[in-house]
């Protein structure tokens, strides 16, 4: 058995094993078997080689091995928005992530992730990082003018502290608030927020950790869309307090939750309960993000159903009878499919269709701009934690580079005491690194940007401001990455709900949609979306499974969501 081995004096945990990456000894996969012959599924195109699209790739490569899968990008290379760089100093390698740097081990959609990790043999790479230590214990929200710690527990809560005003009356009158008018389908955080505690929660607070997820605007983003659970619990009790004391033998779970928690739960409860064991609250990789695209290109690479095309842009999708020809800007034939999975943004999907889909052209994204800095001396952050963010009720004088959090990324680096374990592994130079992210909602409308000398400048001058720190970086890095993260702006529900009835019109059932365009930013919510988008392409058609016209990948926000009556026991006993 394989046990975690903890580095010294850190509250870091790595599973490792020399001997076995996969643990095959407690490991078992139950496969099913695809058979082309009784299926319409003949032939799979993957637009996009981003995280989305490899996974997506990589169920196919697993669920039908006998299926011919073809994947197109217009990158030379794969991965996206995931990019780790390593640069060596005379003080050791410095590692820079330019896109996600963590994975959350909680949710329904983390199963498919680590699934993945699992079955990649990846598991002993994982670097866990534990409720014990500084980057989970320790969140900060600069406002209005200084950095305040946002403790775990809310007993911990200073609410004489301005950042904290309007939360202790607010959760008090919650429960004797009224409810939304059934008549409301949808409505921004900030106003169900203001509604249900305070304004100043729903700016401050709430305002700060959407500009760290999403870049975004809390005044326009869809509460339906970002917070279901939240959005279900009022709309059933009138008050989200009140819907915890609703004691009942059942607990309503979503359909499409439990179905994947069946699914996968089996497969991997021992990873599950490692990291329950860890009590790891962060998880990322011995040599960055980027390891588990390389794993993915690597094992797709032995496939002998997968074929790359990169440095390929797909120029458009012409409908046939029963297929769908991909014409690229490359002046080749084009080649037909059976079916095509677009993992692109949804602006650019509807772009290259015969017939333009509004629902998916109208799908905003915003730009952000990452600055990583090196700095030799270890010492220069006055706080320890993960980092902080920024709400935009910060005065303008205070955040004139518009900058919207700042990570800590040394807090979450590999400790030098691992490097007798990985000799591979980029193990820290000393000193201190930060990522400094700028842009987002404020970059609405802008189709230039800071170029990396004022970025830089940007970068230094609100650290110090917000730090103090004065010093020079030793390294440095300038990623700017236009419409990288999409925006679930009000009514976005109703819209995709409008754009899976006229994929299906339009396509019967040939062309689906998956990535971060509909249904969550982040690594675990485009992993999921894509291994459901498989499993239900593989299994369309058969008995309580989808109809084959209904696969578009956005059937789940059409009609009224199913709910079911799961007994709290088996629950309670499902992860």
């Amino acid at each position: 058995m394989l046990r975690p081995r903890l580095a010294r004096n850190c509250n870091v945990s790595l599973l490792t094993n020399r001997r076995n990456d996969l643990y095959p000894q407690v490991y078992h996969y139950a496969r099913k078997t695809f058979s082309s012959k009784d299926s319409n599924v003949k032939s799979v195109a993957v637009l996009g080689a981003g995280i989305s699209g490899l996974t997506a790739a990589f169920y196919l490569a697993k669920k039908a091995p006998g299926l011919p899968v073809t994947i197109y990008d217009s990158s030379p290379r794969v991965g996206g928005w995931l990019r780790t760089r390593n640069i060596d100093t005379n003080r050791g390698r410095v590692e820079f992530e330019s896109g996600p740097r963590t994975i959350r081990p909680f949710g329904d959609a983390f199963l498919v992730t680590t699934d993945m990790i699992a079955k990649l043999g990846i598991g002993d790479r994982q670097l866990l990082m534990t409720g014990r230590s500084a980057a989970s214990r320790r969140r900060y929200i600069y406002y209005p003018d200084k950095l305040t710690c946002v403790p775990t527990g809310i007993v911990n809560w200073d609410f004489s502290d301005p950042l904290f005003s309007g939360v202790f009356t607010g959760i008090i009158g919650e429960p004797f608030r009224p409810g939304r008018s059934k008549e409301v389908t949808d409505e921004a955080v900030a106003s169900w927020v203001s509604r249900r505690v305070h304004p100043n929660v729903a700016q401050n607070m709430v305002g700060a950790m959407l500009h760290g997820i999403y870049a975004g605007d809390v005044d326009q983003l869809s509460m339906r869309t970002l917070f279901p659970e939240l959005w279900r619990r009022e709309g059933a009790h009138g008050s989200i307090i009140r819907s915890f004391f609703n004691f009942t033998a059942v607990k309503k779970y979503p359909a499409s939750d439990w179905r994947l928690r069946k699914e996968l739960v089996p497969l991997i409860r021992w990873h599950l309960n490692q990291y329950k064991k860890e009590n790891a609250t962060m998880v990322s990789f011995i040599g960055g993000m980027e390891v588990l695209t390389r794993a993915l290109k690597a094992y797709l690479g032995g496939a002998s159903n997968i074929r790359f095309r990169l440095k390929t842009p797909v120029k458009s999708l012409v409908k046939k009878h029963s297929s769908i020809q991909v014409h690229t800007t490359n002046n080749t034939p084009p080649t037909e499919f059976s079916h095509v999975i677009s993992t692109l943004p949804a602006p650019i999907t509807s772009s290259i269709l015969p017939v333009p889909i509004p629902p998916l052209s109208t799908v905003e994204s915003v730009t952000v701009q990452v600055v990583n800095l090196y700095f030799q001396n270890p010492n220069l952050v006055p706080v320890r934690g993960f980092g902080y963010l920024i709400p935009k009720t910060v005065a303008r004088e205070l955040n004139p580079e518009q900058g919207l959090g700042v990570i800590f990324d040394s807090e979450t680096s590999l400790p030098t005491e691992f490097g007798d374990i990985w000799s591979d592994a980029p193990v820290e130079a000393p000193g201190t690194k930060l990522t400094v992210m700028m842009g987002g909602h404020y970059w609405k409308g802008r189709t230039t940007y800071p170029n990396d000398k004022e970025a830089l400048q940007n970068a230094q001058s609100l650290i110090q401001r917000h730090l103090g720190i004065v010093d020079y970086p030793a390294v440095m890095q300038v990623s700017t990455q236009v419409n990288a993260i999409p925006q679930y702006t009000v009514g976005h529900h109703d819209r995709m709900a409008f754009g899976h009835e006229l994929l299906k019109m339009y396509f019967n059932g040939k062309l689906a949609v998956a990535g971060s365009s509909y249904s969550g930013v982040g690594i675990n919510d485009c992993t999921r979306s894509a291994y459901e988008v498989v499993r239900d392409l593989l299994e369309a058609g058969k008995p309580g499974s989808l109809k084959e016209e209904d696969w578009t990948g956005l059937h789940k926000f059409s009609g009224e969501e199913e709910l079911l009556s799961i007994p709290i026991k088996e629950f309670s006993q499902s992860m």
